[in-house]
């Protein structure tokens, strides 16, 4: 129960520490952030459908790739598609009677859900060992220290703290890099949707949101970490 202890109040600092130092990677947000709405002004709208839900969770993908992981964005995009598959087979046994044991019989539903979590675990501890590795080598330059994954593996080497007050190990990280590969694509790419949703149906408060990022692009410039805080209706509209 120690460990477990020790295991949550870590992350917990690590997960402080990405959200402090996530102001450093708001320009990587912003990019990803203008090559969607660039697609999007490019396709004439009047000829073509936009499936926005599933263009956000796109976005939302890269932005986690880009940001948490760093340079290992090509291996992330991948461990994204098989979690995709993964929920929608988990969608189809919903409602399901349930049948004791019926998960360990080798059927071919069964076999495909376990191919696709040991590729998601071998992706992600590839990932892991690549950036350990470029550690080792002191490659910063694709180290990405500050990120998610660089805070997670400083947790596991102990570095700069005490080898008795650590206990993260690499099934923690891998077990954490996937919930946060899941979970963090998911909440974005669905809050978003609804957001821009219930914009559309109240034109109103559409045009209010839309002055007031216009007002503060006039005032400082393109968007900044630092200027989202003055962004009050837009905070409104996705609490």
């Amino acid at each position: 129960m120690r460990s477990l202890c020790r295991v949550e109040r870590h992350f917990d600092a690590i997960v402080y520490s990405f959200l402090v130092i996530g102001q450093s990677m708001f320009p990587i947000m912003s990019r990803c952030t203008m090559e969607i709405i660039e697609r999007w002004s490019s396709k004439d709208l009047k000829r073509h459908e936009i499936d926005v839900f599933t263009e956000l969770k796109t976005l939302s993908a890269d932005i986690i790739a880009r940001t948490a992981f760093g340079s290992s964005y090509a291996e992330a995009k991948q461990i994204f598609e098989l979690q995709q598959e993964q929920m929608l087979l988990a969608s189809k046994i919903q409602g399901r009677p349930f049948i004791p044991g019926v998960r360990f019989i080798p059927t071919a539903f069964n076999r495909r859900c376990w191919r696709i979590e040991k590729s998601i675990e071998e992706l992600t501890l590839r990932v892991i060992e690549k950036r350990t590795q470029c550690r080792k080598l002191d490659q910063h330059e694709d180290a990405h220290d500050d990120d998610l994954l660089g805070l997670m593996i400083d947790a596991m080497e102990h570095r700069g703290m005490e080898r008795r007050t650590m206990s993260m190990g690499m099934a923690d990280i891998i077990g954490e890099s996937k919930t946060f590969f899941a979970a963090g694509q998911e909440t974005s790419s669905t809050c978003m949707s609804w957001t821009l949703m219930l914009l559309a149906a109240h034109p109103e408060w559409q045009e209010r949101v839309r002055e007031e990022v216009r007002t503060a692009c006039d005032a400082f410039g393109f968007p900044t970490s630092d200027s989202l805080h003055r962004l009050k209706l837009v905070g409104v509209c996705l609490a």
